[in-house]
């Protein structure tokens, strides 16, 4: 199967900064740059078009059996939560663009009346504009710069989080979805078998103790059944909600079942170092770190620089129909507030962004070694289960049920041996399962996909077991 192609962390949404001069524009740049960093449509959804034309995308792929691309895909594209995420692009798009603005300048006008000749009246004009504002202005533009360059990499991890829990769901389905198969079997066997104990106790050939341990085996069959179907339900309501979907939607079907192991293994050698150059969310912490200290060096140097500078022109004339004009200046001084308590505040923030960096930085090391402890464990496991256990234990169960035809063997042993090899084959797949997951935890911890082998093609885990097919009988 090829369905991992664009695994969940392969859509890392890397959204252009650019200099888009409109939002059209900003809108293109950043689809456009997505799709050539990932291959995949993560759109930002703005008009009505936008959303006829994304419905439409997603009604094409469920109209298909449901593969892991699909589901990622339907999720990005159809997703209102990560939708609403996108939007911080906007907003931080927007505060750019307003602090590219000039202040408007302040205009200001008195008009005074004599109370004796000559009775012209007093006239007074004046703008200012505070010339701190232009000076300042290009490293506002820098720090709002940053701050979208600090959104777009928090919600590039909002992309990987959402694939990585899309990709966790749909792997519990397959899982579940298997051991639906085998437990309908499995169920239907021992079903006809208590039938059978039953007719046997009437007849006589069978004991009350026999005819009990095969009834409480179908019991516990069927009991089990219905939670596997419970746990399915919850899965599956998981994934439509991961997906946006409801009403006719939520009809989807799985494509396949589980993915084999891979044949040969990733390598790990610096998957530390990777994870830490790659990560989007470490990236952002260390982009709000520095930017917090530029603001801090700048207050400090600046503390005992005027807090405001005013410039313009004031023009008067008298009632005697004199005129004075010329350029007026205002400073406001930093006699009492010299930007201590702001200083202490950056100087703190700083600190702060500065131990979170470093924490996160620690957090993801151990993230990626637990993911590939617990990745190897469920290899070697899944392993030992498909080629030691599992086999013995449909060979117990075939045996068995050669003596339970030579009437060697009770009912209810045969179900036991039955049991045994379902359980055999639940803790396969649910290790296989578990494999494919810490697979995933893998790539989110690294922030981007595996480099490695390719996943064989899955086969029915229990495809060579004879008991499956029919009910057994003398």
């Amino acid at each position: 199967m090829n369905n991992r192609n664009l695994s969940g962390p392969a859509l890392l949404l890397v959204i252009a900064t650019g200099c888009a001069t409109n939002d059209t524009q900003f809108k293109t740049a950043a689809e456009t740059n997505l799709r050539e960093q990932t291959g995949a449509a993560v759109p930002w959804i703005q008009t009505a078009s936008d959303a006829a034309r994304e419905k439409q995308m997603v009604e094409a792929l469920l109209k298909e059996e449901l593969t892991l691309n699909a589901a990622i895909q339907i999720a990005v594209l159809n997703n209102r939560g990560l939708q609403a995420e996108i939007e911080e692009i906007g907003i931080s798009k927007a505060e750019l663009t307003q602090v590219g603005l000039f202040r408007n300048p302040e205009f200001s006008a008195s008009v005074r009346f004599p109370n004796q000749p000559p009775s012209a009246a007093n006239t007074e004009f004046s703008v200012a504009t505070d010339l701190l504002d232009l000076i300042y202005r290009p490293v506002r533009k820098r720090f709002a710069r940053q701050a979208l360059e600090q959104t777009q990499l928090r919600l590039a991890t909002e992309v990987l989080n959402l694939a990585h829990e899309v990709e966790v769901v749909f792997y519990s389905i397959q899982a579940q979805e298997q051991l639906q198969k085998r437990l309908k079997i499995i169920s239907g066997v021992n079903e006809a078998a208590a039938d059978l104990a039953q007719r046997q106790h009437a007849a006589g050939n069978t004991s009350d103790l026999d005819l009990a341990n095969a009834q409480v085996i179908f019991s516990q069959s069927r009991i089990l059944a219905v939670r596997d179907e419970r746990e399915l339900r919850k899965s599956q309501q998981h994934l439509n909600r991961l997906l946006g979907l409801w009403g006719k939607q939520t009809a989807w079907r799985l494509s396949d079942q589980l993915p084999e192991l891979p044949k040969e293994e990733i390598k790990f050698d610096a998957l530390e170092s990777l994870a830490v150059t790659q990560r989007k969310d470490l990236a952002a912490l260390e982009g709000r770190a520095n930017s917090i200290g530029a603001a801090l060096e700048l207050k400090r140097r600046t503390r005992y620089s005027p807090a405001g500078v005013k410039v313009g022109v004031d023009t008067e004339r008298d009632p005697d129909r004199t005129r004075l004009t010329g350029p007026n200046l205002s400073l406001e001084l930093p006699i009492f507030d010299q930007g201590q308590g702001a200083i202490a505040r950056l100087a703190a923030e700083h600190r702060q962004a500065q131990r979170a960096f470093e924490d996160l930085a620690i957090r993801i090391r151990s993230e990626v070694n637990e993911a590939v402890d617990t990745m190897i464990a469920n290899r070697a496991l899944t392993e030992y289960l498909g080629k030691t256990v599992l086999p013995q234990q449909i060979k117990i169960a075939n045996e068995t049920l050669l003596q339970y035809n030579a009437m060697q063997k009770p009912t209810y042993e045969l179900l036991t041996a039955k049991e045994r090899e379902l359980n055999a084959e639940r803790d396969y797949i649910e290790t296989l399962r578990d494999y494919w997951i810490a697979r995933a935890d893998l790539q989110k911890a690294i922030g981007g996909k595996i480099v490695g082998t390719e996943t064989g093609a899955a086969a029915p885990i229990s495809a060579a077991t004879p008991m499956a097919s029919q009910p057994h009988q003398h």
